[in-house]
């Protein structure tokens, strides 16, 4: 036995010679996945060839045909996708440049509005296979889609002996996710917006919408908590620079002020010292000018006493001829003389040294004097001049610091509260993006798990198929039980799977299908459900799908649920059904609940269904059944 694919088998594979060795191939068209060709004798691909093919994008329901596309005589492979086309390949596995896309067909606008009840001949008015004639008229009808569900007949409908007819069997119907995009709907349906398709549509999806928001709002939170970081870390700079420089100029203050102080008492003592010099010297200076004053008056006095003495002497000595006393008075005279002679000698000595030297001390303090009070004037006026110049420079320093320091704080103060409060801002927008996020994806888990069950229980006819009402999904008509017990049960559990969804703590959801007689499990459908975003963090890209490429995968997987009934054994007696939920150990579950063991199928098959991720989770799929004879 050989598996082919995941994915199961909608249509029956065709048996024929393909390359043209005289033995039977096989050529199977999974649901999805791909295309291939098995040797009928060795089950393996067919040598030399380009088989199995990828068609990821391509789901069938029909077998696959044998044709001669290209008329040379040998048969080629036909596949009809449920989209509507026709692939043609040669017996080698290449694609032929052949291809046929089935046309659309028109439906009048509005028909709901009218009582329609018409005939094969009166249906023309409703529903056109060509498009309108008049450009007028093309505003009156909407565009369906082509699908092929069913395989083709290749059949000789001219009678000219040849078989090339291909007659196909197609299902119109809307396929809500090709006229969801306002520039592919504009292209199909025209003058029809978005808005009036919605009429013909069932389900609705405004999530996705609200997704871009939120992703648009998460991005300017970003892009604001980035800037005011910036901002924080500016202010976290102003204050310490605030910080340094006021520490340094209150060094440079206190440094100031202890100059100024040693400045001004240097100052007074300097004054005091002029002051004292200055009165010294002007009394020293009065004492010897009067001193000399008087000294010199006494030298003159002398002076004119000797010159006196000297007259007397002549006077004396004239006399002494006349007198008979002359030798006394000559004697006199000469004593005289010699004493006046010393004093008037004295004298001159005296007041030659009064003149140098009053005229010595006098240009001696006179000169120091002016020395003195120049280089202490001239000191005065430069410390003075320094000091005012250091005090007005210090002064508006001081003023210019302080204003940007106060700058400085205001900046850090406006700009630490911008920071809390876009901090708080984006904490809420990222809180309600967050939740938005894993409530958006969650929701297409959910809504899967619910239609999946609902699906499974109607296509094994576990319940009555009346008591199932058609609700549109995913592009398909899928079913959902309207028995009130089932609902309830239902709503009970699909509660908890939702909230554990959006907590991420599911692991696994499982539906087992069991004999109602002899409780023996003949079925047991499960849906592993794995947290994708760890895979996220190793790759280099992220894993992002849009709403679309989600939706695809999760109809993919219901048309596979669907198609099962073409494989699954029939159950042919009363059936009911459990529910398995397996959470991590730490989750509590409801007192209503019962703990059971995996109830498993001994002596099963297993198929594997196809998988589909929406970013934060991932899920498989498979089917176990009980082997028949």
């Amino acid at each position: 036995m050989r598996e082919v694919a995941n994915s199961p088998f909608a249509a029956a594979p065709l048996i024929a010679d393909v390359n043209g060795d005289g033995r039977l191939d096989v050529v199977a068209a999974p649901f999805s996945e791909s295309f291939t060709v098995l040797d009928g004798t060795t089950g393996q691909h067919l040598p030399d060839t380009l088989w199995p093919v990828q068609s990821l994008h391509s789901s069938m329901y029909a077998s696959p045909l044998q044709y001669d596309a290209d008329g040379d005589g040998m048969f080629d492979l036909l596949f009809c996708t449920s989209s509507g086309e026709l692939i043609f390949y040669s017996a080698n596995g290449t694609r032929m440049k052949k291809y046929k896309k089935l046309p659309p067909t028109f439906v009048q606008d509005k028909w709901y509005q009218k009582v329609v009840i018409s005939s094969a001949e009166t249906i023309n008015q409703f529903v056109k296979m060509e498009w309108p004639s008049r450009e007028t008229d093309s505003s009156k009808y909407l565009q369906v889609s082509p699908h092929i569900l069913a395989t083709p007949v290749i059949a000789d409908l001219n009678r000219d002996g040849v078989i090339e007819e291909i007659v196909i069997p197609v299902s119109y119907y809307y396929d809500e996710d090709e006229y969801r995009l306002a520039q592919q709907l504009h292209k199909s349906q025209k003058n029809t917006t978005v808005a009036d398709l919605e009429k013909y549509l069932i389900v609705k999806n405004l999530l996705f919408f609200l997704f871009f928001l939120f992703f648009f709002l998460f991005v300017l939170s970003f892009f604001f908590l980035s800037f005011f970081f910036f901002f924080f870390f500016l202010s976290f700079l102003s204050f310490f620079l605030s910080f340094f420089f006021f520490s340094f100029l209150s060094f440079l203050s206190f440094f100031f002020f202890f100059f100024l102080f040693f400045f001004f008492f240097f100052f007074f003592f300097f004054f005091l010292f002029f002051f004292l010099s200055f009165f010294s010297f002007f009394l020293f200076f009065f004492f010897f000018s009067f001193f000399f004053f008087f000294l010199s008056f006494f030298f003159f006095l002398s002076f004119f006493l000797s010159f006196f003495s000297f007259f007397l002497f002549f006077f004396f000595f004239f006399l002494s001829f006349f007198l008979f006393f002359f030798f006394l008075s000559f004697f006199l005279s000469f004593f005289f003389f010699l004493f006046f002679f010393f004093f008037f000698f004295l004298s001159f000595f005296f007041f030659l040294f009064s003149f140098f030297l009053f005229f010595f001390l006098f240009f001696s303090f006179f000169f120091l004097s002016f020395f003195l009070f120049f280089f202490l004037f001239f000191s005065f006026f430069l410390f003075f001049f320094l000091s005012f110049f250091f005090l007005f420079f210090f002064s508006f320093f001081l003023f210019s610091f302080f204003f940007f320091l106060s700058f400085f704080f205001f900046l850090s103060f406006f700009f630490f509260f911008l920071f809390f409060l876009s901090f708080f801002l984006f904490s809420f927008f990222f809180s309600f993006f967050l939740f938005s996020f894993f409530l958006f994806f969650s929701f297409f888990l959910f809504t899967t798990c619910d239609y999946g069950v609902n699906n499974i229980l109607y296509q094994r006819g576990i319940y009555p198929s009346e008591s199932f009402t058609r609700e549109q999904k995913y592009g398909l008509s899928l079913f959902v039980s309207t028995v009130e017990e089932l609902q309830k049960y239902m709503s009970n559990i699909m509660t908890n799977i939702k909230e554990w969804l959006i907590e991420m703590v599911l692991e696994k959801l499982v539906v087992v299908i069991k004999c109602a007689d002899t409780n023996e499990i003949l079925e047991r459908w499960q849906f592993d459900v794995e947290d994708d975003t760890g895979n996220t963090k190793e790759n280099s890209k992220p894993k992002t799908k849009t709403e679309k490429e989600i939706r695809d995968e999760i109809g993919a997987v219901m048309r596979q649920i669907t198609a099962t009934v073409t494989f699954l054994p029939l159950l042919e007696t009363p059936c009911n059904f459990d529910l398995l939920v397996y959470t991590h150990k730490d989750v509590e579950s409801p007192d209503t609940w019962d703990e059971t063991g995996p109830q498993f199928i001994a002596n099963s098959d297993q198929v594997r269904l196809r998988s589909f991720t929406t970013t934060i989770h991932k899920v498989d799929t498979c089917v176990s059944y009980k082997k028949t004879g």
